[in-house]
């Protein structure tokens, strides 16, 4: 038996024992065998061997068989990997877009606040709902409307839409879950304690407030990473407009706490001037445009009319920041009557923006023309908030009561709130833009409970009836139940098309 080494040209021929029967051998001396080497190793474990599957995109010429993709040392025995989908988990879709988990408690909040205001009303003039002991009805009443659901609302459409202004990857879930559930956990617990404890009323406050936070910071990385330019401007202007909210949400809760009325009039004043008017503000200018010549589109088809876009000047924002800033600064020290000085320069600039907004076709768009009726509630009541600082300023008094209040926080912002609202939930549910007959419906039977709330604070013939107010409040609660039940179902429900989001 000979025991001598093998000759180099003998060993190349041989199967090596490491890399099995795929590899052609080749002569050290020839010249591929540096890159027969260099292109693959024998491998680091004496047990390893290649196995199937095969890779044929790798192949090479020096191969007589494709390159194993997997040695059998990261996989045990088995030759084969079964790698099967991961299932999503259940209800999956409900935090798989952020207006979903936020929009859905918002909707139920609404619902909550208005039909409560409306038991209350008629309590008073009835006695037949016991009348709360822990806070004043009112005072509970301004914060449920500026912090019960708005907040919901407010995050959930901007968590949804500054990604898609920004130009940025939508926002993941794990960015806004703990929000949603802050806040969720503070409005129940404010529940609570309206009817048993003004300790729960403080942890309530506190809890919704961290979360609103926990969302504000999220969004405002969002703007600082970058994005178009102007979609960054009408961001941080609706971020500032969210801030105001939150200290305006903070200024309640220090007066539940101190009971300084000043806080209640500073959480009045930028809830309603800061957070609300300056919100819708900057959603109208930035998406009325779209809105309008989408909506023709969307709703008339073919049949469309061709009109250039509406208008939106870019003077018009940094004008309002600046005068909504001077009247909430009067109107928190107590200086009503010269309130006119900021109003009729907001009124003329809001007017001339109208005039550049007026589409006739749009009385087809029902999308389109909620947002333009929206903005019609603000003229108004920019209008009877000059009258009534004037008629002050001339010692007649009040004209009004809270008929401007109200145009703005119910004309204003309802009207703006259906338009916008029900075209999220339609297009990120995989539905039409086309806005059907109970949601039209809604929005024309809610101007009724609208006009209602105003013409309540005008002198009443034969004195001071509640007639007005609690239709008012009846009509409108019809209007949360309808909107919430055809849109509740839009939220909560997988996307129609099979899409994710």
């Amino acid at each position: 038996m000979d025991f001598s080494p093998p000759t180099p040209e003998a060993q190349a021929a041989q199967p090596h024992p490491f890399r099995g029967d795929a590899l052609r051998r080749v002569p050290p001396s020839s010249p591929g065998h540096r890159a027969a080497t260099t292109q693959r190793g024998p491998p680091k474990h004496r047990h390893c061997r290649p196995y199937l599957p095969f890779d044929n995109s790798t192949a090479s010429p020096l191969r007589s068989h494709p390159r194993p993709l997997f040695p059998t040392c990261l996989t045990g025995r088995h030759p084969l990997i079964s790698i099967q989908p991961v299932a999503p988990p259940p209800f999956h879709w409900w935090s798989a877009a952020p207006h979903r988990p936020f929009f859905a408690v918002g909707l139920v909040q609404m619902v909550l606040t208005i039909a409560w205001w409306g038991a209350e009303l008629t309590a008073r003039h009835t006695g037949w709902w016991p009348m709360l002991d822990i806070v004043y009805a009112t005072w509970a009443h301004q914060y449920l409307m500026l912090s019960g659901f708005i907040p919901f609302l407010l995050c959930g459409f901007l968590l949804t839409i500054v990604p898609r202004w920004l130009g940025q990857a939508e926002i993941p879930a794990q960015k806004f879950v703990l929000a949603w559930s802050l806040m969720t956990a503070g409005a129940l617990v404010f529940w609570i304690g309206m009817f048993t404890s003004e300790v729960l009323l403080g942890v309530g406050v506190v809890l919704t407030g961290l979360g609103w936070v926990l969302g504000w910071i999220t969004l405002m990385r969002r703007l600082l990473r970058g994005g178009r330019a102007e979609g960054r401007r009408h961001v941080a202007y609706a971020l500032t407009g969210a801030g105001l909210g939150i200290v305006a949400h903070f200024a309640w809760g220090v007066w539940l706490w101190r009971g300084d009325w000043i806080w209640l009039d500073l959480a009045r004043e930028l809830g309603v001037w800061g957070m609300m008017v300056l919100m819708l503000m900057v959603v109208l200018n930035r998406m009325y445009p779209v809105f309008a010549i989408n909506g023709l589109h969307e709703q008339l088809g073919s049949l469309a009319p061709e009109v250039a876009p509406p208008t939106s000047p870019s003077w018009f924002l940094p004008l309002a920041v600046a005068l909504i800033a001077g009247r909430v600064t009067l109107a928190v020290l107590g200086e009503q009557p010269s309130l006119w000085l900021f109003d009729l320069p907001l009124l003329t600039a809001a007017a001339w923006v109208a005039w550049g907004w007026r589409l006739p076709a749009l009385i087809f768009a029902p999308l389109a023309w909620t947002l333009y009726v929206g903005w019609m509630w603000l003229l108004v009541g920019l209008t009877l908030e000059a009258i009534q600082s004037g008629a002050l300023a001339l010692g007649y008094g009040e004209l009004f009561g809270k008929a401007p209040l109200h145009a703005l926080a119910i004309g204003l912002f309802g009207s703006v709130f259906l338009g916008v609202a029900g075209r999220v939930c339609r297009g990120h549910s995989g539905r039409p833009m086309a806005a059907d007959r109970l949601t039209t419906a809604v929005f024309i039977l809610f101007q009724a409970a609208v006009l209602a709330r105003v013409l309540g604070e005008f002198p009443q013939p034969g004195g001071d009836t509640p007639f007005f107010n609690i239709a008012a409040a009846l009509i409108w609660v019809i209007c949360a139940v309808g909107f919430a039940w055809r849109h509740l179902q839009m939220v909560v429900l997988p996307r129609v098309d099979g899409r994710p989001g």
